[in-house]
Order: structure tokens, then sequence, then C-alpha cells
């Protein structure tokens, strides 16, 4: 943060979906992503019109107590790190970050992060869910983890041959060899659209 401010002006700011320039804004939220997206061979998500839609029509969702919230992080003016979560009156869910990798130096991603513990302190809220995924960065913040489990119980021969399928699905993901052969897939398939 330090660094950054003796840079230029750094802002924190959560918009309003009403906000002329939030489409503006989603265009550099899918761009940043996208970017991620491709330098870790992950499959680009926004790469289905219907998937940046939903984005686009968050501003309409409603729910009985859940909020969406788009939060930025601007560096004179420019966009470095944004945000996509949701809460409700207890709980913050931790769910689609970006950064720019012209900025990755700086760590924007963590600065905005680190600006939305602040405002959920702030907004009294009790748990901040950094939601699925293992993903390191996420344990240096963490004091508590839940357990994801899954039980699947086959009531019919197809369900049998699907639960089988399934666990070898997953015993495969375990072994490098497959690994290393899953990313340069992902590589591969992300620069083929």
């Amino acid at each position: 943060i330090k660094r950054l401010k003796a840079i230029g002006h750094l802002e924190f700011n959560i918009i309003n979906f009403k906000d002329v320039n939030y489409e503006k804004f989603l265009k550099i939220f899918f761009k940043q992503k996208e970017n991620r997206y491709k330098k870790t061979g992950a499959f680009n998500n926004f790469y289905y019109s219907e998937i940046k839609d939903f984005y686009k029509n968050t501003a309409n969702l409603t729910g009985s107590n859940t909020s969406i919230q788009f939060s930025t992080l601007k560096l004179n003016n420019q966009i470095i790190a944004t945000h996509w979560g949701a809460y409700d009156n207890r709980t913050y869910y931790y769910l689609m970050p970006t950064f720019s990798y012209q900025w990755e130096r700086y760590s924007p991603g963590t600065i905005l992060l680190e600006y939305l513990i602040r405002w959920c302190i702030d907004e009294k809220k009790e748990v901040f869910d950094f939601t699925i995924g293992s993903e390191n960065y996420k344990k240096e913040w963490c004091d508590n983890q839940l357990e994801l489990n899954e039980f699947i119980s086959p009531k019919s021969y197809k369900g049998y041959i699907y639960s089988v399928f399934k666990k070898f699905k997953k015993n495969l993901r375990k072994i490098p060899v497959f690994i290393t052969i899953l990313q340069i897939f992902r590589k591969f398939k992300a620069k083929s659209f």
C-alpha cells in the first residue's frame, strides 16, 4: 500500500450497480480475469456470453437478505484490481477477484482483499468466507477451514457406473503425470479460444 501510495492516489471503491460506468468496470473485470485464465492455463469461463451476461445482470438479482457487491482498487484513476462478491447479515463471500498483471509486483489483489476485510469489520460481519478452493493466499488469512465432503449412494446400475467413474476421475487428478498433462491441455484449450 505504501509503495503504491508513493506512486499516486490509491482508492478503494464499492460500485453502485446504478453507476453509469458499471458496464465499463465489468469489461475491465472480464479482461483481467481472462488474462489470469490465459496465464494459468485454466479454462476461460468468460468465453461463453451467458456467463458474462450473468455478471452483467447481477444488478437485478434480489434475495431476502443477500446482496451482490462489486468493488475496485484504483491507482491514479486506473483500475488495478476488482472483486465481485456477495454478503448477507453475517457473512461476506469472496467469490471472484481479479487484478492487472501490469501491477502484479505490488500485489493489488491482496491489497483489495485487505480493504474488503476492513470493510467487513466496519460492517460487523462475523465471517469472511473465501469459498471453495485451497489456494495458498487463503491459508495466510484463515484461522478456520471447513471441509467439503460428498457422499454418493448409487440406487441403480447407471448410478453405480457414474459413482465408479467419478471416483476414478477424482483419483486420477492426484497422479502427478496426469496433473501435468491436464495443465498442458488447459493451456492449449485456453489458447485455442
